[in-house]
């Protein structure tokens, strides 16, 4: 049956980009992997996945998070994370993680009212989720606005209480 509904796993492929995205974010790689190998070997998968078949939301939002992942530990390439994204986005937008992705990735460009808005679009699609909030709450604090960071930040607790302790 899963064969009948995606003959060459195109969606799989992009759904375990994504999840090595995440093993390498939480520094969960494979014994003997190294983050970066973790981000090369999930990029590899969606590349593959991508070149099948290039109207999938899933998998450019594997290669952003793969290349957000890569730029947070010394890599350059935020401007391929940045354009898949917005392929993402362009693709699904009314898809809370493909925006709030977005939405981080460009705050690593310093763009509070373009990330808050993606992080707003996020929370439209998808209205008990958390991270948006926590997105919100680290743009209020970088400009200074303590006010709205803590209210952002009592949302996350109040939605996720197990996430804050999870993250210290």
């Amino acid at each position: 049956r899963a064969l009948d509904l995606d003959p060459s796993f195109t969606a799989a492929r992009a759904r375990t980009g994504f999840v090595l995205s995440l093993l390498a974010d939480f520094g969960w790689s494979p014994a003997g992997e190294t983050a970066h190998g973790t981000i090369a070997r999930g990029l590899a998968v969606v590349d593959s996945a991508l070149r099948d078949d290039s109207t999938l939301a899933d998998s450019w939002l594997a290669r952003c998070s793969l290349l957000w992942e890569d730029f947070g530990i010394g890599g350059s390439r935020l401007n391929q994370a940045r354009s898949a994204c917005e392929r993402a986005a362009a693709i699904a937008p009314r898809n809370a993680e493909v925006q709030n992705r977005l939405g981080w990735v460009l705050r690593e460009y310093r763009d509070k009212d373009r990330s808050s808005s993606h992080a707003r679009l996020a929370l439209q699609a998808d209205p008990q989720w958390q991270v948006p909030h926590w997105l919100l709450s680290n743009l209020a604090w970088e400009s200074g606005d303590l006010r709205v960071a803590a209210a952002e930040w009592d949302t996350v607790e109040r939605l996720a209480p197990t996430s804050i302790s999870a993250a210290y």
